[in-house]
């Protein structure tokens, strides 16, 4: 039951985190707003690194190959954030650009199917298009 919780403590986050970018950041340049984000989550990330056996944190490091692959994703992240944050610098609106991140699960799961050699169900198939209609009604009826 932790992962939906973690995962439910993330969604209230970043559903607060967004409103605050629609509401009063979205004048600010992408690059600008990503950078500042990066450096507030090193000034944070950085000394739990160095406290993790006071606070109780376990700490597990990379190996070589995938101290590589975290700097792959790591680029991923920057280049997502960049076009979150001008999503919202181009005048996206917030019901509009949230909306559309509900294609991630399915957009995970093709991933994660193409990447392992699986295709999907027929189940998979019909969640997603349930998803995609919803994708588009949402879009469509913002709220005012």
């Amino acid at each position: 039951m932790k992962a939906p919780l973690f995962a439910l403590v993330a969604l209230v986050l970043y559903a607060a985190a967004n409103t605050i970018i629609d509401r009063k950041l979205t004048a600010i340049s992408p690059l600008a707003s990503t950078t500042y984000i990066y450096i507030g989550l090193a000034s944070i990330s950085i000394p739990l690194l160095f406290l993790r056996d006071q606070i109780g944190f376990k700490l597990t490091m990379p190996n070589t190959a995938e101290i590589q692959l975290l700097l792959g994703c790591a680029l991923l992240f920057f280049f997502a954030d960049l076009a979150w944050f001008k999503a919202y610098h181009s005048e996206g609106r917030l019901e509009q650009i949230t909306a559309v991140f509900l294609a991630f699960p399915i957009l995970t799961a093709f991933m994660k199917g193409m990447s392992s050699g699986v295709a999907p169900t027929k189940s998979d198939i019909a969640s997603w298009i349930v998803v995609a209609i919803g994708l588009i009604v949402s879009i469509r009826q913002p709220f005012k």
